[in-house]
């Protein structure tokens, strides 16, 4: 991945999607300076943003193509009527011309949160992720979501493309991906300055982050649990669980303490010297020169980042109180959870599944003991214990057959351990705090969707099975507050039911708890119920507010002295028990009780109001907006669907296959289900060119893919092989998310020449034609570690079989597997094949066709890569067994940022050393024969702070090999290897 990535309105919640990171899409964005310290990555097409291969229609607008499924043309239609004039804002702003050409935007719903981005790879274009706000989120307070987003991505679709200079000729002839201003400004400032306009610069009322109290409550927490962070920590430096938010929530602030005290107009001005792209300088200097933030401000950065801290403090109470009534039950990595008087339930989102812990040994003294229930994933949103049937119901993730995420509920049976799906859960429509639904769009949470009252929806609905009563919260506007819904018996009406709200003033909600009833001693009328909110006011943490019900009154009860790390998802365990989630260092957290007094807190009596949604604040209203034509001067519609919109936008990069190097020209249509590639080069170990040729089509869960190419190749001696392959492969994700499993066909023709001297560069002279035919099937539950950031831990199994054949002389049947195993600090990895029929055999760097009096490469590559200490071993073998153990030995977290003169400066994030040890197996004249070596490495996780590139990890290793069996490779017994790759 490479410096100039997605910009997602928010770090995106997915866990590997097929193609993914995060987050979700893997995109070479390369500076001219970042090119040194990337590794390049082959052509691969992205997972698609649409199901299935469903069209797509388009209205145009002055500066803007808008494209959508029919499904979603109320969407469209609606975004056409302010994006022109939302544009013109954003136009003042960064003081830009209009674009030359339409800015290509894509509404899609095939996630289930909403989200967006941006990216200018291959070319400039927009997509949102259209879904309500999810009221626990950060985005809560974004009343229109379609224009927010909007927004949001509008203004890094205009920073990105701004150029100036000679970056314009450049841009003109690689494409788009060309941003000098991605190589000067920090995430911090990229998402910062995004997060600034949706929340100051957008004409609705009280939207976006900066207006969130509990957004930015966040900020208050990190700074309570870290400490002090640098520019660069909150721009991609820090990795942790959690720091995806870093850079939109402090650099949201960073742009807002500039535009305070410097005027807002400074914000546009940064922009624009950084799109004179002046490496040499950067966004805060280097050794021996001014960085634009220091010329524009006349401040040296590290002195305006310290005042910008002493800023933040001044808005923040970051001061926590110890409280001894609380207990810390464990310290970790926890999501959501369920509390009974006897157990918690907690999802451990380090080991990956919900755990239970037994609260009676815990209360006597005893050691804390988790027991794994079952797998799971950050893609669980609920978990909530029911009384009635005594298992879990849970609100998770799910991936259809088309490839769409859609929220669905489980439920789990504590007595037999199983886990069943029960069906797919009931959404909100965008645009329901506006009090309008703006489509049919799919409609989820656990509560069942209000059809009597359109406009509201209870989100995380809690039934009172005393009452009839339903709770939970609604969003209103920018505000998210607890509801009730009466059911038609208790308001008096014989078919409607009706809503009701309480308004805490001073204090964002997000969280509201089912509600819990003490238990009835006595016959008589049932005890009032209890509910446990998380509670931020302007410029705090999160605290406990205890909202009660005694003898037909309503009681709140609000804790305003927050323990350290805050109270957040608090539940009622017993009567005068709350537990609850409280931040820790690092993105870690912690499982606590906290002991109530009721008498330590005064309650004050609320009251519930009834509650009729009224009509949202946005400057265009949305029943007209739909129903309204566009303005015939400045909009069209397109009567014609389109399936690949934008399929020839292409860029020119740099390109790696191998051990080849040259350039690529790669494309992608809009919604990223076709994509093609051409790329050409050179291979630097033989000085030979090589071309490839490849198209990549992306349908639901099937993905299908022809490659043409021609390239030398080492095996006994320099071959080429010139080659046409095809392939298909069906993607299947069941929950938790993070497990996957493919199985793949392919086949592909090629010619081979077995030598590939000088002279027959320019002349094709094939010695054999060769066919090849092969399945195969992974699974993978492969996953980050959330402890140990970049360490990837879990399971994944690859199982095979081809056959090839150059005639009836050369050809062969072979079938293999590779496994690895990783869990901290040990890991293993395990290859095996075998030929089951034919002329087909093996050697540490490669596989060849071979009869003893004949040898030709093979056009399939090895399972197991390359052997490189024992590459030169040249062996005719049927068979290759390789097994590879090694340990962790430390991890040295440094942070160090190295400055260098007229250069970006340079960070180490932190060292790693381990020790391990590989060996193989082949049959040599018949023999079997070992090739092992031990070794030790040492690896540096690095970044250039050149502005986005800051979020890239740099990887560069040294590693020392020692060989056990050198008469099998060149004789010496010490291997010196080099190692760089990289990853987002």
């Amino acid at each position: 991945m490479g410096a100039y990535r997605r910009r997602y309105i928010t770090q995106h919640p997915q866990e590997n999607r097929r193609g993914a990171l995060s987050f979700h899409h893997p995109a070479v964005r390369l500076g001219l300076f970042y090119t040194i310290f990337v590794a390049l990555l082959p052509f691969t097409a992205s997972a698609q943003l649409l199901a299935n291969l469903e069209p797509v229609m388009r209205l145009d607008t002055q500066w803007f193509e808008i494209h959508a499924p029919e499904r979603l043309e109320p969407q469209a239609r609606r975004l056409s009527s302010f994006a022109d004039s939302d544009a013109q804002l954003l136009f003042d702003f960064l003081g830009l011309d209009p674009p030359q050409r339409r800015i290509p935007v894509l509404i899609t719903d095939t996630e289930a949160s909403l989200n967006g981005f941006s990216t200018v790879f291959p070319s400039n274009r927009i997509v949102i992720f259209i879904a309500a706000a999810d009221p626990r989120g950060q985005l809560a307070t974004m009343v229109d979501e379609l224009r927010s987003v909007f927004f949001h991505e509008l203004l890094h679709s205009l920073s990105l493309s701004e150029r100036a200079g000679v970056w314009r000729w450049l841009a003109a002839i690689a494409g788009d991906w060309v941003a000098p201003t991605g190589m000067i400004m920090p995430q911090a400032m990229v998402e910062g300055t995004a997060v600034w306009v949706e929340s100051r610069l957008l004409p609705v009322e009280k939207s976006g982050r900066l207006n969130d109290p509990a957004a930015l409550a966040l900020v208050a927490l990190d700074r309570q649990t870290n400490g002090d962070r640098r520019l660069w920590d909150v721009s991609g430096l820090a990795d942790h669980s959690g720091s995806g938010s870093l850079p939109y929530l402090y650099g949201g602030l960073f742009a807002d303490y500039l535009a305070e005290r410097f005027g807002r107009d400074i914000l546009g001005r940064l922009w624009k010297e950084a799109s004179k792209g002046n490496v040499f300088a950067g966004f805060d200097g280097t050794l021996l020169s001014r960085g634009i933030v220091d010329r524009a401000t006349g401040e040296k950065p590290a002195s305006l980042w310290r005042d910008f801290l002493s800023w933040l403090d001044a808005k923040f109470d970051i001061q926590g109180k110890a409280d001894p009534r609380i207990t810390e039950i464990a310290k970790g990595w926890f999501g959501p959870f369920a509390a009974t008087p006897e157990r918690i339930f907690v999802l451990d989102l380090e080991r990956r599944a919900v755990r239970a812990v037994d609260l009676e040994t815990f209360g006597k003294g005893g050691k804390v003991s988790f027991r794994s229930l079952f797998p799971a994933d950050s893609t669980l949103r609920t978990i909530r214990y029911s009384e009635v049937t005594g298992s879990l119901e849970l609100e998770w993730v799910r991936v259809r057959s088309d490839g769409m995420t859609v929220p669905a509920q489980y439920e789990y049976h504590l007595d037999s351990g199983q886990l069943s799906y029960q069906r797919d859960l009931q959404t909100p429509p965008p645009g329901e705090a506006l009090g309008e639904t703006l489509s049919k769009a799919r409609v989820s949470t656990l509560a069942e969707p209000d059809r009597s009252t359109p406009g509201i929806f209870l989100h995380d609905a809690w039934l009172d099975a005393h009452t009839g009563y339903s709770y939970g919260l609604v969003r209103d506007g920018p505000r998210v507050l607890p509801a009730r819904k009466i059911p038609p018996s208790a308001n008096g009406q014989e078919t409607s039911e009706s809503f009701e709200i309480l308004d805490i003033p001073g204090y964002a909600v997000r969280w509201i708890s089912p509600g819990f009833r003490p238990v009835q001693e006595s016959a008589g009328p049932p005890k009032g119920v209890q509910f446990a909110l998380s509670l931020i006011p302007e410029g705090g943490i999160a605290r406990l507010g205890v909202l009660f019900e005694s003898d037909g009154v309503w009681n709140l009860a609000v804790w305003d002295d927050p323990p350290p790390g805050g109270v957040h998802q608090p539940a009622f365990i017993s009567a005068g028990r709350v537990a609850f989630i409280s931040a820790r260092t690092k993105g870690s957290n912690a499982l606590c009780i906290m002991n109530l007094d009721p008498g330590s807190v005064a309650a004050r009596t609320v009251t519930w109001e009834p509650f009729v949604r009224k009509s949202g604040p946005p400057s265009v209203p949305l029943s007209d907006s739909i129903s309204a034509q566009p303005h015939t001067e400045q909009h069209h519609a397109e009567t014609t669907l389109r399936h690949f919109p934008h399929l020839f936008s292409p860029s020119l990069l740099p390109f790696s296959y191998a051990s080849g190097v040259g350039a690529q020209l790669f494309a992608q249509d809009l919604t990223e289900r076709l994509a093609w590639s051409l790329a050409g080069g050179a291979d630097v170990l033989s000085g030979r060119p090589f071309m490839f040729a490849a198209v990549q089509l992306n349908a639901g869960t099937l993905s299908f893919a022809v490659e043409a190419g021609d390239r030398p190749v080492h095996y006994a001696s320099l071959g080429r092989v010139s080659s046409l392959r095809a392939g298909s492969t069906l993607y299947i994700q069941r929950i938790p998310l993070h497990r996957m499993f493919q199985a793949s066909l392919d086949a592909g023709i090629a010619a081979v020449q077995k030598s590939y001297p000088d002279s027959s560069v320019f002349s094709w002279t094939p010695d054999y034609h060769t066919w090849t035919i092969g399945l195969a099937f992974r699974y993978s539950n492969m996953h980050t570690s959330r402890a140990r950031p970049g360490i990837t831990q879990g399971f994944s199994l690859n199982i095979g079989t081809d056959y090839e054949s150059a005639g009836l002389s050369l050809w062969g049947l072979s079938a293999g597997a590779s496994a690895e195993a990783s869990y901290w600090p040990l890991s293993l990895k395990a290859t095996g094949v075998s030929k089951l029929a034919g002329a087909i055999s093996f050697m540490p760097a490669a596989r060849q066709l071979s009869n003893g009096t004949d040898t030709i490469p093979s056009m399939r590559s090895t399972l197991w890569g390359f052997y490189a200490e024992y590459s030169s071993l040249k062996v005719d073998s049927p068979w290759f067994v390789m097994a590879e153990g090694s340990a962790k030995l430390f991890r040295l977290e440094t942070g160090w940022i190295i400055p260098m003169p007229l250069l970006p400066s340079i960070a180490v994030r932190r060292f790693t050393g381990s020790l391990g040890m590989r060996t193989a197996a082949v049959a040599i004249s018949g023999s079997p024969a070992a090739l092992s070596s031990i070794y030790a490495r040492l690896e540096a996780d690095m970044a250039l702070l050149a502005g986005m590139s800051a979020t890239v990890h740099s990887l560069f290793s040294v590693e020392a090999a020692f060989l056990l069996n050198p008469e099998h490779a060149d004789g010496a017994r010490l291997k010196l290897m080099f190692g760089l790759g990289n990853y987002y």
